[in-house]
């Protein structure tokens, strides 16, 4: 688990100790993966929900739902994996997992085979909205410069960057981010710079150490790993402009964050950019009794999730259903039209 030293995330020492615990006991390596393991009643012995990164909001977040999960159904050991979220549609396609994470935008383009996946992945599931925003950033060393990022074409700037691993949904959001201001990886290259692909912490080791002046892609907001780096070195954060911002939502469906003042003690104000929410989503051959107890899992232990992480503080438990994409999980269904969430 990574966590800031100053002015990050302060979890109840009760609740961190949970997910200390949940996720010593819960990681297994992907390695290990197997057959489909959920039998028709939901009761099979052991399940697998696959999130991202460790240390990432939403591996701790899925540590501690596995804990109140198995507390629901006695018998169960729900074992939480590292994945990811553009690996993850096609683990739960393949039965690889039960239950798993990526974000709205690719969980959209999964399900009618949009890029970047070559088809449609027709027999998913949405489960619940989590209701945390991931916030796309775009911060570079102050001795780059540079104010705006039109500036790294104008002056054609060999800009080192890091972002996350290739195709994940944070590098899809920085390719995307950098072409809309006309600019490609090949750019970059040709200008004398060079493109990183790492974990984010890599990445900080990367900006500490000089080897990289920039940090490019979307993650939790606020994010442990960007608080670390503007500790280390002297950081600025470039805006994205409005004009920007609207054009990715229209054809991306990304959403508008703010980037609050002060954040990371380098943003002079409000700064909008752009977003996403995350999705907890399943196979639709999944047993309905396990789609109904993780959801009811969520919506009654709403507390674990505020505090998980400051990312999902503005989790409301009656929005877990509204406005998902595609066709919800027949057991979720049914415990949301039992609270009245769906009709």
């Amino acid at each position: 688990m990574v966590e800031p030293r100053e002015g990050g995330f302060k979890m109840k020492s009760k609740l961190r100790v949970l997910i200390a615990v949940a996720a010593s006991v819960l990681l297994i390596s992907l390695a290990s993966l197997g057959s489909f393991p959920t039998g028709a009643d939901g009761a099979s012995k052991s399940i697998k929900l696959s999130a991202g990164a460790m240390g990432q909001s939403i591996y701790m977040l899925l540590a501690v739902l596995a804990k109140r999960l198995e507390e629901a159904m006695p018998g169960v050991r729900a074992n939480v994996v590292a994945g990811g979220g553009k690996a993850n549609p096609k683990l739960v396609s393949l039965k690889k997992v039960d239950i798993a994470f990526t974000v709205m935008g690719l969980y959209k383009n999964a399900i009618l085979g949009k890029k970047p996946y070559k088809k449609k992945y027709s027999g998913l599931r949405v489960l619940a909205d989590v209701q945390g925003h991931g916030a796309t950033y775009f911060m570079v060393t102050e001795d780059t410069g540079l104010t705006s990022i039109d500036q790294i074409k104008a002056k054609k700037f060999p800009l080192k960057v890091c972002t996350f691993l290739k195709s994940g949904p944070p590098e899809v959001d920085a390719r995307r981010t950098l072409a809309e201001y006309g600019i490609t990886y090949a750019d970059i290259k040709k200008w004398g710079g060079r493109v990183n692909f790492s974990q984010w912490t890599d990445c900080v080791s990367m900006v500490r150490d000089g080897h990289a002046n920039a940090l490019l892609g979307a993650t939790s907001l606020p994010s442990a790993f960007h608080a670390e780096a503007a500790k280390a070195r002297k950081m600025r954060m470039l805006p994205l402009k409005e004009e920007t911002i609207q054009k990715m939502m229209k054809k991306y469906k990304y959403l508008r964050v703010i980037l609050p003042k002060g954040l990371y003690g380098i943003t002079p104000y409000d700064m909008p950019t752009i977003g996403t929410t995350y999705y907890f989503f399943a196979h639709k051959d999944m047993s309905d009794k396990l789609a109904y107890n993780f959801v009811k899992s969520m919506y009654n232990n709403a507390d674990d999730v505020r505090n998980v992480h400051v990312a999902f503080k503005g989790y409301v438990a009656k929005k877990m259903a509204t406005g998902l994409v595609g066709e919800i999980h027949p057991g979720a269904v049914k415990f949301y039209k039992e609270k009245g969430m769906l009709k």
